[in-house]
Protein backbone atom coordinates (compact mmCIF):
# COMPACT_ATOMS: atom_id res chain seq x y z
CA UNK A 1 0.00 0.00 0.00
CA UNK A 2 3.01 2.41 0.84
CA UNK A 3 4.31 1.44 -2.51
CA UNK A 4 0.75 2.38 -4.43
CA UNK A 5 0.91 5.39 -2.33
CA UNK A 6 4.14 6.74 -3.60
CA UNK A 7 3.77 5.72 -7.50
CA UNK A 8 0.29 8.04 -6.80
CA UNK A 9 2.87 10.69 -5.55
CA UNK A 10 5.25 10.78 -8.65
CA UNK A 11 1.61 10.15 -10.85
CA UNK A 12 0.65 13.30 -9.50
CA UNK A 13 3.90 15.15 -10.00
CA UNK A 14 4.39 14.64 -13.48
CA UNK A 15 0.90 14.43 -14.67
CA UNK A 16 -0.78 16.51 -12.12
CA UNK A 17 -2.86 16.91 -8.85
CA UNK A 18 -6.02 18.62 -9.98
CA UNK A 19 -6.97 18.96 -13.34
CA UNK A 20 -9.65 20.93 -15.28
CA UNK A 21 -10.49 19.31 -18.41
CA UNK A 22 -12.73 21.49 -20.61
CA UNK A 23 -15.22 23.34 -19.16
CA UNK A 24 -17.62 20.58 -17.16
CA UNK A 25 -15.05 18.36 -15.57
CA UNK A 26 -12.26 17.73 -12.87
CA UNK A 27 -9.73 15.25 -12.15
CA UNK A 28 -8.29 15.06 -8.87
CA UNK A 29 -5.70 12.81 -6.97
CA UNK A 30 -6.04 12.79 -3.31
CA UNK A 31 -2.22 12.69 -2.45
CA UNK A 32 -2.77 13.75 1.31
CA UNK A 33 -0.39 13.02 3.82
CA UNK A 34 -3.63 11.10 5.74
CA UNK A 35 -3.39 8.65 3.26
CA UNK A 36 -0.47 7.24 4.67
CA UNK A 37 -1.89 7.23 8.43
CA UNK A 38 -4.93 5.12 6.71
CA UNK A 39 -2.60 2.76 5.61
CA UNK A 40 -1.09 2.43 9.51
CA UNK A 41 -5.07 2.22 10.73
CA UNK A 42 -5.27 -0.93 8.29
CA UNK A 43 -2.12 -2.22 9.20
CA UNK A 44 -2.81 -1.66 12.97
CA UNK A 45 -6.40 -3.54 12.38
CA UNK A 46 -5.28 -6.59 10.88
CA UNK A 47 -2.25 -7.08 13.18
CA UNK A 48 -4.58 -6.61 16.70
CA UNK A 49 -7.30 -9.32 14.84
CA UNK A 50 -4.37 -11.67 13.78
CA UNK A 51 -3.10 -11.64 18.02
CA UNK A 52 -6.76 -11.75 19.05
CA UNK A 53 -7.13 -14.43 16.93
CA UNK A 54 -3.50 -16.32 18.67
CA UNK A 55 -4.98 -15.71 22.11
CA UNK A 56 -7.92 -17.24 21.10
CA UNK A 57 -5.73 -21.12 20.58
CA UNK A 58 -4.27 -20.49 23.65
CA UNK A 59 -6.97 -22.23 25.68
CA UNK A 60 -6.36 -25.54 23.20
CA UNK A 61 -2.86 -25.63 24.92
CA UNK A 62 -4.55 -26.30 28.66
CA UNK A 63 -5.93 -29.43 27.68
CA UNK A 64 -3.23 -31.02 27.24
CA UNK A 65 -1.76 -29.80 30.95
CA UNK A 66 -5.09 -30.48 32.57
CA UNK A 67 -4.46 -34.45 31.52
CA UNK A 68 -1.81 -34.74 33.77
CA UNK A 69 -2.86 -33.20 36.89
CA UNK A 70 -2.60 -36.17 39.65
CA UNK A 71 -6.35 -36.43 41.11
CA UNK A 72 -8.97 -37.67 38.79
CA UNK A 73 -11.26 -35.34 40.03
CA UNK A 74 -9.34 -31.88 39.45
CA UNK A 75 -8.60 -33.48 35.70
CA UNK A 76 -12.27 -33.81 35.08
CA UNK A 77 -13.07 -30.16 36.45
CA UNK A 78 -10.19 -28.45 34.81
CA UNK A 79 -10.72 -30.73 31.34
CA UNK A 80 -14.23 -29.42 31.26
CA UNK A 81 -13.62 -26.03 32.10
CA UNK A 82 -10.31 -26.20 29.32
CA UNK A 83 -12.94 -27.09 27.09
CA UNK A 84 -15.11 -24.48 27.21
CA UNK A 85 -12.71 -21.85 27.26
CA UNK A 86 -11.18 -23.69 24.10
CA UNK A 87 -14.95 -23.42 22.43
CA UNK A 88 -14.67 -19.59 23.45
CA UNK A 89 -11.40 -18.60 22.24
CA UNK A 90 -11.92 -21.41 18.98
CA UNK A 91 -15.38 -18.51 18.27
CA UNK A 92 -12.88 -15.35 18.97
CA UNK A 93 -10.41 -16.89 16.48
CA UNK A 94 -12.99 -17.38 14.04
CA UNK A 95 -14.31 -13.78 14.11
CA UNK A 96 -10.73 -12.52 13.99
CA UNK A 97 -9.96 -14.57 11.19
CA UNK A 98 -12.95 -13.51 9.39
CA UNK A 99 -12.10 -9.88 9.98
CA UNK A 100 -8.17 -10.32 8.58
CA UNK A 101 -9.89 -11.86 5.33
CA UNK A 102 -12.28 -8.98 4.94
CA UNK A 103 -9.58 -6.34 5.86
CA UNK A 104 -7.46 -8.05 2.95
CA UNK A 105 -10.01 -8.49 0.39
CA UNK A 106 -10.39 -4.19 1.23
CA UNK A 107 -6.70 -3.61 0.98
CA UNK A 108 -7.02 -4.59 -2.10
CA UNK A 109 -9.70 -1.94 -3.45
CA UNK A 110 -7.96 0.74 -1.14
CA UNK A 111 -4.94 0.59 -3.13
CA UNK A 112 -6.56 0.50 -6.43
CA UNK A 113 -8.30 3.77 -5.19
CA UNK A 114 -5.46 5.74 -2.60
CA UNK A 115 -4.24 8.68 -4.55
CA UNK A 116 -5.99 7.66 -8.11
CA UNK A 117 -7.40 10.10 -10.06
CA UNK A 118 -10.87 10.94 -10.08
CA UNK A 119 -13.02 12.81 -12.66
CA UNK A 120 -16.04 14.50 -11.03
CA UNK A 121 -18.53 16.53 -13.72
CA UNK A 122 -19.23 19.85 -12.98
CA UNK A 123 -23.04 19.50 -12.29
CA UNK A 124 -26.13 20.39 -9.98
CA UNK A 125 -24.72 16.49 -8.07
CA UNK A 126 -20.91 17.55 -7.53
CA UNK A 127 -20.64 19.60 -3.91
CA UNK A 128 -17.47 21.23 -3.36
CA UNK A 129 -16.69 22.70 0.15
CA UNK A 130 -13.52 24.72 1.13
CA UNK A 131 -12.62 24.72 4.97
CA UNK A 132 -9.37 26.45 5.33
CA UNK A 133 -6.99 25.02 2.76
CA UNK A 134 -9.19 21.79 2.20
CA UNK A 135 -11.12 21.17 -1.16
CA UNK A 136 -13.81 18.06 -0.31
CA UNK A 137 -15.43 17.11 -3.60
CA UNK A 138 -18.29 15.19 -3.50
CA UNK A 139 -20.76 13.20 -6.27
CA UNK A 140 -23.13 10.70 -5.92
CA UNK A 141 -21.75 6.96 -6.44
CA UNK A 142 -18.39 8.36 -6.31
CA UNK A 143 -15.70 8.11 -3.88
CA UNK A 144 -15.14 11.77 -1.80
CA UNK A 145 -11.35 13.01 -2.45
CA UNK A 146 -10.12 15.52 0.00
CA UNK A 147 -7.46 18.04 -1.77
CA UNK A 148 -5.17 19.02 0.64
CA UNK A 149 -4.12 22.70 -0.63
CA UNK A 150 -1.25 22.90 1.34
CA UNK A 151 0.61 20.28 -1.16
CA UNK A 152 0.52 23.07 -3.94
CA UNK A 153 3.07 25.96 -4.69
CA UNK A 154 1.84 29.66 -3.87
CA UNK A 155 1.31 29.76 -7.68
CA UNK A 156 -0.67 27.06 -7.99
CA UNK A 157 -2.96 27.71 -5.55
CA UNK A 158 -3.92 31.48 -6.67
CA UNK A 159 -4.43 29.43 -10.11
CA UNK A 160 -6.78 27.04 -8.10
CA UNK A 161 -8.40 29.17 -6.29
CA UNK A 162 -9.06 31.70 -9.52
CA UNK A 163 -10.31 28.48 -11.39
CA UNK A 164 -12.65 27.52 -8.38
CA UNK A 165 -14.06 31.05 -8.19
CA UNK A 166 -14.71 31.24 -11.88
CA UNK A 167 -16.00 27.83 -11.54
CA UNK A 168 -18.64 29.30 -8.79
CA UNK A 169 -19.57 32.36 -10.89
CA UNK A 170 -20.71 30.16 -13.90
CA UNK A 171 -24.13 29.43 -13.86
CA UNK A 172 -23.88 25.93 -14.16
CA UNK A 173 -21.97 25.88 -10.32
CA UNK A 174 -24.05 28.69 -8.89
CA UNK A 175 -25.73 25.78 -6.82
CA UNK A 176 -22.26 25.58 -4.87
CA UNK A 177 -24.72 28.32 -2.74
CA UNK A 178 -21.01 28.99 0.43
CA UNK A 179 -18.22 28.11 -2.09
CA UNK A 180 -17.64 31.64 -3.33
CA UNK A 181 -17.34 32.76 0.65
CA UNK A 182 -15.04 30.03 1.58
CA UNK A 183 -12.73 30.91 -1.39
CA UNK A 184 -12.65 34.53 -0.06
CA UNK A 185 -12.35 33.46 3.44
CA UNK A 186 -9.01 31.09 2.04
CA UNK A 187 -7.28 33.92 0.25
CA UNK A 188 -8.15 36.17 3.17
CA UNK A 189 -6.57 33.64 5.72
CA UNK A 190 -3.36 33.36 3.64
CA UNK A 191 -2.73 36.82 3.29
CA UNK A 192 -3.12 37.38 6.77
CA UNK A 193 -0.24 34.97 7.48
CA UNK A 194 1.56 36.05 5.75
CA UNK A 195 0.96 39.74 6.63
CA UNK A 196 2.04 38.04 10.45
CA UNK A 197 5.04 36.78 9.17
CA UNK A 198 6.32 40.13 7.74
Amino acid sequence: MVVRFYYALRAGFYQGMFIQKGGSSLIVRDLSSKNLSGIYWAIGTTLSCFIAALIGLVPEILIGWTIHLPHPLLVVICTMAAILLSLAGLVVTLVATSFIFIGWMGCFSFCRTIGAPQTYQLDRQTTMRLDGFVLSITHPHQQEVVFDLNLLDLKDQDHLFSLLYKCWLDAECAWNQGLGEEIEAAVQKRVDHFTMLV
